[in-house]
Parts: structure tokens; sequence; C-alpha cells
């Protein structure tokens, strides 16, 4: 066992000498004899000792008390004043340091021994303490639960660094002290006429008692809080304060709200779902790996021919034996592969309607567990019976028309082409009695000539248009990549005199080359300028071409500065035969614009007009930039 060191601090060289010799004796180890506080704090430095025996008057700059004071805040060692008869008040001075004990010289060797030992002992066990306390302390501040301690009058004594994070503040203090400005209730309840009930229960005996609690933070909003607390006593039985615990379950709180929200928002799922795949237009059911029903839906039910129940543990074979091996096959290779087959088309009878051949578009899906093993087989089933009647009939009807719409282009044709010559000779002839006879007859005659010149050049131009028509819609159509820029030139040629004659400035855009047929090109272009040249004002006529890319798709525009359109005929002009003016103002048959708008249809585009009366007009119309055309 190791000897205790002691430093001895008497500036009297006979009494420290005895002193040295007697603690020897007794079996301690003298670290160091000084005189003066200076000397000794240089020893203690040195030595460790593990005590220290002071004369509470010694020479020097410093008496024993102040060098006792300086050794417990510095060197925290157990000291022992070595007194005799002193002044009260270096007494009352040396009691504020709180001394491990006093030796009375002249001192007794036994008592000196004794105090010695009560001393290092009482300081061994302070340590232990000490370090007990500093240990709880720890645990108190760093736990991770909130803990208190409170007077039942609701103020608190001490809180951990927990609580006072948990409730939004910064520390312990800044949470004690604005708690105690009031009451706990006050301050972090939010419903503080909980309190008196929790307080009455938890003085009712020494257990805990659970609450779940409402608190209110710092910052106003709500946390939810796993309260525990019980009273702590004295030895009499009274009070002496609360105790308690909080944890903070406002994110599991909300967790169970959401979970159980989640909850009956699967179920009411669960139950639309339910309802959707037993109200469900398309036959449903799902088979077993023994090709057993295991659900099925109202709708296959019906088709079947027998009730819904009536299917369950039964196999096809026993419900709809005249095409129970298609259906078994398909339900077989789904199970083998572990694929889907979709989109296949079946023919058969059914209980429901004994001897009508019925057709159906069957798909069946492999049914996996939650591991993803194949446990069944869901199989959809659409009925298309009425659909095939109504397909077959519609292509008979298509057939029909086609023929009838190859019927009415020969026709077109054939008046248009067939007509004509019939109508040049009536022109001819009406012409050569104008010239032959024009003033023999009276004036009504002359008039009448006119008006068969004039209706036969209208019905020559008709035909014209009728027979451009016939040719656009029967002839088979070719495309290819031309340079629009040649295009318009060509469109341009041709109409030279006329735009000579009315001083027409055109201008245009560079031009994209486009899939597209030339002959018919042509003329959508040849039109729209046409009708900015004819329908022109007073000043001098400008026409220009336009080209954009919008998104896949080429904009091509032909504005002019003449009369104009009103909005309201805008779609009106795109019609057949259709006509704003009068013959005597503008002459025309009102095909124009109704081919150019089937051109642009055939090249997959469209055609617009933006326009106002008196400010010129705006022709648009798209080709896709990848023309897919048939």
């Amino acid at each position: 066992m190791l000897k205790s060191k002691i430093l001895i601090i008497e500036d009297d060289a006979i009494e420290a000498m005895d002193i040295r010799i007697n603690l020897e004796n007794m079996g301690y180890d003298i670290s160091a004899v000084t005189s003066s506080g200076e000397e000794a704090f240089q020893k203690i430095s040195q030595s460790k000792p593990d005590l220290v025996l002071i004369d509470i008057i010694i020479k020097g700059k410093m008496n024993g008390v102040q060098v006792a004071q300086k050794i417990k805040e510095e060197y925290d060692l157990p000291f022992i004043y070595l007194t005799s008869n002193s002044e009260e008040k270096t007494l009352e001075k040396a009691k504020l340091t709180e001394p491990f004990g006093y030796v009375i010289k002249p001192f007794d060797v036994i008592e000196l021994r004794y105090t010695i030992e009560i001393g290092l002992y009482k300081h061994k066990m302070e340590k232990k303490l000490e370090s007990r306390l500093q240990y709880f302390q720890n645990v108190f501040d760093n736990a991770p639960v909130g803990i208190f301690h409170s007077t039942i009058e609701g103020k608190f004594i001490r809180v951990n660094k927990a609580l006072s994070y948990m409730l939004g503040y910064s520390n312990q203090k800044e949470l004690i002290t604005e708690v105690n400005k009031s009451t706990v209730a006050d301050k972090i309840y939010y419903r503080p006429d909980k309190r008196p009930d929790f307080v009455s229960n938890a003085l009712k005996d020494d257990k805990w008692h659970s609450y779940k609690n409402e608190y209110v933070r710092k910052d106003g909003n709500m946390m939810i809080g796993e309260l525990r607390f019980r009273s702590i006593k004295n030895t009499d039985g009274t009070v002496k304060y609360l105790e308690g615990f909080i944890t903070d379950v406002t994110e599991q709180k909300e967790l169970e709200e959401a979970q159980m929200k989640t909850e009956m928002i699967a179920w009411d799922r669960l139950a639309e779902i339910d309802g959707i795949y037993d109200s469900s237009p398309i036959g449903l059911c799902t088979l077993d790996k023994d090709l057993r029903y295991i659900r099925i839906n109202e709708n296959l039910a019906k088709i079947n021919g027998f009730p819904a129940i009536k299917h369950i543990g039964k196999t096809p074979r026993e419900i709809i034996p005249t095409i129970s091996e298609k259906i078994e096959s398909m339900a077989k290779k789904t199970l083998k592969t572990g694929k889907s087959i979709m989109g296949v088309e079946m023919e058969g009878i059914t209980p429901s309607k004994p001897g009508v051949l019925r057709t159906w578009i069957v798909q069946s899906v492999p049914f996996k567990d939650i591991d993803g093993n194949i446990i069944g087989i869901s199989f959809s089933v659409l009925e298309i019976t009425e659909m095939k009647k109504a397909q077959k009939e519609l292509f008979e009807t298509v057939k029909k028309l086609k023929l009838s719409n190859e019927e009415l282009q020969r026709f077109a044709y054939v008046v248009s082409h067939d007509f004509k010559e019939p109508l040049r000779m009536v022109l001819s002839f009406t012409q050569l009695l104008e010239t032959r006879y024009k003033g023999q007859f009276d004036n009504e005659a002359d008039e009448f000539i006119g008006f068969i010149i004039e209706g036969s050049k209208r019905m020559e131009r008709l035909l014209d248009d009728l027979l451009t028509y016939s040719r656009i819609t029967s002839a088979e159509d070719k495309y290819s990549e031309i340079d629009l820029n040649t295009i318009i030139g060509e469109s341009i040629f041709p109409l030279k005199l006329l735009i000579d004659e009315n001083n027409v400035e055109i201008t245009c855009d560079q031009m994209p080359t486009v899939l597209i047929n030339r002959t018919q090109m042509i003329h959508v272009f040849q039109n729209l300028i046409t009708n900015a040249i004819k329908f022109r004002n007073n000043e001098t006529p400008r026409i220009h071409i336009s080209a954009k890319i919008e998104e896949n798709t080429w904009i091509f525009g032909v504005s002019d500065n003449g009369i104009g359109i009103d909005p309201h005929y805008h779609k009106r002009i795109f019609e057949v035969f259709q006509r704003l003016h009068r013959r005597d103002e503008y002459d025309g048959t009102g095909m124009g614009l109704f081919l150019t708008k089937q051109i642009i249809e055939r090249h997959n585009g469209h055609i617009w007009v933006e326009s106002e009366e008196g400010k010129g007009s705006k022709f648009y119309f798209t080709l896709p930039i990848e023309n897919k055309l048939i």
C-alpha cells in the first residue's frame, strides 16, 4: 500500500521538526517542509502531496489562510490547519476556506493522526462524490430525452439541454428564466388546465405517471410530448420537487396519422378498384395455377352465362367448354413463359347465347404475389362481335363509296371534257351571229346574243375548273423533293403579262426544299398570286411570299395590300362555288380557293386567311417538315 505524502508549512523550525518526526513514525511520507507560502507552492508542484498541514500564522507575504485558499483553488488538495491562540477574525476567515480539520498546538499525536486520516478519507469520499455527481450531471445534461425538476407550483428548478432544444430555446438558462416569469403551465402547456390533474396524480404515490401532452415551443409551433413524471419526497413525506421526462413524439404522431390516412386511402382505393373491377365494361377474371376461377367480374360472368359465384373453384372447361381449349392454351403458355399474351382474337359460342357465334379480343397476364412469384393468370376479355359486324358493314360502305367516288370523278371528267366541244360550237356560232348580224335586229336581240356569249364563257371556265378538280382527285399523286424557289418561278412566269400590266411588285423569302407534287403546288401559288392581283385596290399591288418554321411545320404565307376580306367570310371563301362579289365586279367560278384547299390537305397541311376589309389579306398554309404522304 502506498504511503500518503504530506507537505508541512510551518515557520517554527522546532515545531516543524517535531511534526515531521511524529508523522514519519506514523508511517507517512513527508514530501517537504517549508516555512512560507511561496516556497510551498513550488514544493506542491514538484512533489504532489496528498495533504497539506498549514500553520494559520506564518511569516512572509501570505498568511496561512491565504495560502490555504490558493491551494484549494489551484491544486484542489485537502489541508488541515495547525493553530494555537489566533485572533477570532483570522479564525473566521479560516473557516471560510473549508479546511479538512484543525490541530491545536501543542498537539496530541493520536489526535494529529486521526485528524489527518479523517481529512484524507473525507477528501477521497468527496472526490468520489464529485466524480459521481459529474457523471450524473453529464447523464442529465446529455440525455436524449428532456429531463426537468420543478416545484409543485410550476417553477423549473433545473432542466437539461435536450428539453431546452426540444422547446426551441438555446440553453437551459434561457428556458428556466422564460418559464419562471410565470409557470410551466402558462408558458409551455398548450392546455394549462391539464397540469393540476397531472400534479394531483403524482402526489398520490411515488409511481411514475405517463401522459400525452401538447407543448408550445418558443416559435409558437406545437410539439406532442410523452410526459412521464413523479414526485420526489423528503424523509418526512413532504414533497421536495417533481421530477419528469419528456420525449418528443410529434414526428411519431404525425407518422401515425399519416399511416392511418394512408391506410384509409388504401382501403378507399381498394374499394374503388373493386368497384371498377366489378363494373368494368371489359370482362375480367383470374385463374389459379390449376386453372380454376378465383375471381371474375359481372361482365365476364354474363358473357359466360353463369353467375359470378358459380365460377369460383371451377375450370373454363366446366363453364365454357366450346372455347375452353383456347383459353387453357393461353393460360398454360403464360404460366410457362411468364410473359403476357396480348390481343388474341377468339371466336366461339357461350351458354349465354346458344348458337350465336361471337368474337372477343382476349389477353392473358401473369398474376404475381408480393415476392414476384407467378401464382395465377389474369384474363381480360373484350367482346367485339358488334364491332366486327359494323367493321364489315363499314368496309362494304367504303367500298361502295370508293366506287361511287370513282364514278363521280369519271363523270366530272366526262362532263368537263366532252361538254367543252359542243359548248365551243355554241360560243363560236353565237359570236359569228354577233359579228354578222349585230345591229340588224332590234336591241333586245343583240342583248340576248351577248347573254349567250357571256354565259358560254362562264360555262367554259367552270368546265375548266371541273376538269382541273377531276385531275387533282383522280390522278395518281407523284411527290418529290423540290425547291420551292423553282415552283414560285414557274408559277409567276405564265402571269408575267398580268403582273406587268398592273405594275405588281412581288417579293419572296428564301424558300426551302419540300416533298410536294409539282403541278399541284404550282396551281396553289398561281391561284393565290392571281387572287392578290385580282382583288387589288388603287395602290400599287404588293405581294410578299414568306416561309418560316414553327415546331415541325413549315408555314408559308402570301400577303397583299388589296381590298381585304371581312372576317365573317374567312371560312366561306374556301367552299366550292362560293363568291363574295358580283360577276360584273370580279369574274371567276368560286372554285379557285376550294381547289387550293384540296391540294394543301392532300399534302397533310391546312390553309387559312387573316384579313380585314380594306387592310389587305394574308393567306397561310402549312406543310410538315417530315411529310409522310400515302
